[in-house]
Formats: C-alpha cells, sequence, structure tokens
C-alpha cells in the first residue's frame, strides 16, 4: 500500500519502506534486510510521522517525550527552549524528527528545567 504515493527511504539501510495498515494506526516500515528494525508512525493521510527509526532511536525519543512530559511548563514555551537550546528552528522542533544525540540533549535540558524550577 502506497500512502500519498510518497517515497520512504530506511536511513539505515537505504532501502524502501512501505506503508503497513490503515491510517491512522499504519506505520511506514523498512523493506530492507531482517536486521533492519528502523519504522516510524503514519498520520491520517499516510504521511509518515517524523522519520523512520531503529531501537535505539527508538528508546531516545521515548525518553525525551517523557522528559518533557514532566515538565512544569507549557510544550509550546518548552519547544521554543529546546529548539534553541539545539540551535534548530521551532518547526523542526518535533521529537520524532530529532536525531538520538539531539534526544538525549532533549533529555539533559528537560532535567535541568526541571531542577531550575
Amino acid at each position: 500500500m502506497a500512502g500519498c504515493g510518497m517515497k520512504v527511504t530506511c536511513p539505515y539501510c537505504s532501502s524502501a519502506a512501505e506503508l503497513i495498515g490503515e491510517h491512522p494506526a499504519g506505520a511506514w516500515v523498512c523493506t530492507g534486510e531482517p536486521t533492519c528494525d528502523a519504522y516510524c508512525g503514519a498520520d491520517k493521510h499516510g504521511r509518515p510521522i517524523g522519520t523512520l527509526a531503529n531501537a535505539d532511536l527508538r528508546r531516545a525519543r521515548a525518553a525525551a517525550h517523557m522528559a518533557i512530559a514532566r515538565l512544569p511548563i507549557r510544550l509550546k514555551a518548552a519547544r521554543r527552549r529546546i529548539a534553541k537550546e539545539l540551535n534548530i528552528a521551532l518547526t523542526d522542533c518535533h521529537v520524532d524528527r530529532l536525531t538520538e544525540a539531539q534526544c538525549w540533549r532533549v533529555v539533559e535540558i528537560c532535567n535541568r528545567e526541571k531542577k531550575a524550577a
């Protein structure tokens, strides 16, 4: 099944990814070697939510999401602070678009913010 006619490529093995399942519960899954376990969710239009992620990146993203959720400030304010600290545009400041290193940096930023509050 192709979502919106999009072509999605795995950043790990360069294989194509395909949309599996129905929107919005579908997922983009790498079709590469069995050892490549990269995937990401799909939105209601079948577009990928963020970038394909392997197990390590999924763990880092989960940790970043949890760290942000524990902040005593609103999400919009948190995103502004995180974007500034990561030196990225606010429009790019979505956990599902961040690299593993950026996600762990988000955890550090949030821990620091929580201690300061």
